[in-house]
């Protein structure tokens, strides 16, 4: 396996990233991150937050920087659960008792506080062994947990005195079990156990904030202490609110993953006079990215209260676009309102799987399955289907999903362009694109996986590259033309 840092540092000044301090710690925040952890692996999240309709209500009730420390706790216990089941299975011979009611994600939990975060060893300890001790069904077993949990902080103790390290950290063998099995299956037969040992690493971080910049990268980056990705891109490595960064207010920026900007690029440096769709817009980036370009944007998604959203983030960069709410899979709909269009060009950044951001959004591996890929990929059929028609001849419709599902990205387009014969591949080459590493391109189509990233500005060294800037999303695109 290929060495990534486990401790992600800026290229510029090797400064290491501040871990969440030490905060004021109680009853209330652990049960918030243990309601969550529940909520996931018992799959009973509510919408796209991943969060249920009562773990809001939780951590609504919660002051912001409690809300902020479970959230912490929930993403640890999950992000590194193979680490801490290793831990647990250490100290507990005869495994997890049955029908003990929150008895595992409590101890999940603590674990992840006494062997990953910087917390007080007592408080973890002696907060679950009371939420232990407040649940029916487990309360049976404080005993064994006070036992279990003072055991591992003995194990974590003596591997920090041993090793000098900050936290405790198992053999990297153990990294690629943290993504759920039936997720590194696919994805070590799709791209090899290297890659995904490399994703595995990565993944035990939480990713970086990357803003898009409307002017000059090298500046922003300047001014923000960040680092400047090619081309427009600044990666953040210090976590702070979005909305207090410098430039919020008046829109010099947005928030979009490095990955997610790569689609658009496909389209070329200047859109001046061009009519784009932007099909499945919200929450904006993508219109964002097109309007910078020159292009007149018409940005539809049947969702109106994410439209709402993206005439928000609009409004706050002084852009404008035509926004229209409408359904693509209903041929009507289209009929109705876009048939009087002439599009020179359009992206369709498909409802996906999303497992491309599983570091980003961890229940993603829990909540999803093989059967929604297989759902998703027909709905991607009839959208590309249904917009084909909506394309002028000598158009570009560019096709992109944040997938690392081969269903919904080579294999989709192999069938689309199979039966659509007036439609051709657009062959990327990364001599063309500044931003593509040949790493990047797979069959003439953008294949961005985690572990993979292009040269920084001015910088060439992607080897050093990808061990010390934090990896990206991963993402699918195509740029298919229309004869």
């Amino acid at each position: 396996m290929n060495k990534i840092s486990e401790n992600i540092v800026s290229y510029n000044n090797k400064k290491k990233i501040s871990k969440p301090k030490d905060v004021a710690v109680g009853f209330e925040p652990r049960r918030a991150a243990i309601q969550i952890v529940k909520d996931i692996l018992n799959k009973r999240a509510g919408d796209d937050t991943g969060y249920s309709a009562k773990t809001k209500q939780i951590l609504a009730n919660l002051p912001h920087r409690d809300a902020r420390f479970a959230t912490t706790i929930a993403d640890f216990a999950l992000r590194r659960k193979a680490e801490n089941d290793f831990l647990l299975n250490q100290v507990m011979e005869k495994g997890v008792p049955e029908d003990a009611g929150d008895f595992y994600p409590i101890m999940l939990t603590a674990t992840a506080q006494i062997a990953h975060m910087k917390v007080s060893t007592h408080a973890a300890v002696h907060q679950a062994v009371d939420l232990i001790k407040a649940d029916k069904r487990a309360g049976k077993l404080q005993g064994l947990s006070n036992a279990c949990l003072r055991k591992i902080s003995r194990i974590v103790s003596k591997y920090k005195e041993k090793t000098g390290e900050a936290e405790w950290r198992p053999d990297d063998a153990i990294f690629v079990e943290n993504i759920p099995k039936w997720l590194r299956q696919r994805w070590q037969s799709a791209y090899g156990r290297e890659a995904l040992e490399q994703i595995a690493a990565l993944h035990r971080n939480p990713p970086l904030l990357d803003l898009t910049i409307n002017g000059d990268p090298l500046a922003w980056a300047d001014k923000l202490e960040g680092l400047a990705l090619n081309p427009k891109t600044v990666r953040l490595f210090e976590p702070q609110p979005v909305s207090q960064i410098q430039g919020y207010e008046e829109g010099a920026w947005w928030v979009q993953d490095y990955a997610a900007s790569l689609p658009v690029q496909l389209f070329g440096e200047d859109l001046s006079g061009k009519v784009i769709l932007d099909a499945c817009a919200a929450p904006g980036g993508k219109t964002a990215q097109l309007i910078a370009l020159g292009a007149t944007v018409v940005s539809v998604d049947r969702s109106k209260n994410r439209l709402t959203i993206l005439k928000e983030n609009l409004n706050r960069l002084k852009m404008d676009a035509e926004v229209i709410a409408l359904d693509l899979m209903d041929e009507n709909q289209i009929k109705a309102k876009l048939s009087h269009y002439e599009f020179d060009g359009i992206l369709l950044d498909a409802p996906c799987s999303a497992t491309g951001t599983f570091r980003r959004h961890l229940d993603i591996g829990y909540l999803k399955s093989e059967r929604d890929i297989k759902t998703l990929s027909t709905r991607q059929a009839i959208l590309l289907k249904n917009l084909a028609s909506l394309l002028k001849s000598g158009g570009v419709m560019v096709y992109a999903t944040c997938s690392l599902e081969t269903e919904e990205g080579e294999s989709q387009i192999s069938h689309f362009l199979e039966e659509n014969e007036d439609f051709t591949l657009d062959v990327l080459c990364p001599s063309q694109f500044s931003f593509l590493s040949k790493q990047m391109v797979n069959e003439g189509m953008l294949r961005a996986l985690p572990n993979t990233m292009p040269s920084l500005l001015n910088k060439s060294d992607e080897d050093e590259l990808n061990h010390n800037i934090g990896g990206m999303d991963g993402f699918f695109a195509a740029k298919l033309k229309k004869l």
